[in-house]
């Protein structure tokens, strides 16, 4: 598993992975963590966050966008679980995803967000970053994204498509987030 974007950036998010299954985030200022469970089927992956297990039955469970940005998202850690860490699950319905939280509208510095992808070993993603790196650092790039990869993702816009298979048929496409809430307006909706 890699960081998709170079260079590596880190501040008070740290994601290591614990085999090919497991992705921990850190939040190193508040010393707690979620592991993440990964699965070939998204929907089955498990967050756990101390002492308590989540599967995406226990998570909130929301429906964002519309048409080609229609995806499923579920709220795994939220402020009842963590101080600062927010991390969930979000399943495409179609190719294109991600348009951007309200918050995100004027990114600011210091926000930190990672993604772990999850879709076919053979199918291909993009994430596209167009925002600010936490240190203010402006950035408009894209990446290329694989089964099990982990990007750091920018404030801003960041989005994720799926990209059509040999005979243009599209893969299924999800990805694991977690981000650190470190002012109340970036809690996601």
């Amino acid at each position: 598993m890699n960081w998709v974007n170079e260079p590596y950036r880190h501040g008070r998010l740290f994601v290591q992975q614990s085999g090919f299954d497991t992705i921990r985030f850190t939040d190193i200022k508040e010393n707690e963590h979620v592991d993440v469970s990964l699965s070939d089927r998204p929907t089955e992956i498990m967050m756990t966050i101390g002492s308590l297990a989540f599967c995406t039955g226990d998570a909130k469970h929301f429906v964002k966008g519309a048409g080609i940005t229609e995806r499923d998202v579920w709220h795994f850690v939220t402020r009842e679980h963590a101080t600062a860490l927010r991390a969930g699950l979000t399943v495409h319905r179609s190719a294109f995803s991600s348009t951007p939280h309200t918050f995100e509208l004027s990114p600011e510095k210091g926000f930190e967000e990672a993604f772990v992808f999850m879709m076919p070993d053979d199918a291909k993603g993009l994430l596209e970053g167009e925002g600010v790196w936490p240190e203010g650092d402006a950035v408009n790039a894209a990446w290329p994204v694989i089964n099990r990869s982990l990007a750091q993702v920018p404030m801003g816009w960041h989005r994720v498509t799926a990209l059509p298979q040999a005979r243009g048929e599209l893969p299924w496409l999800a990805y694991a987030w977690c981000y650190l809430c470190t002012r109340p307006e970036w809690e996601k909706d």
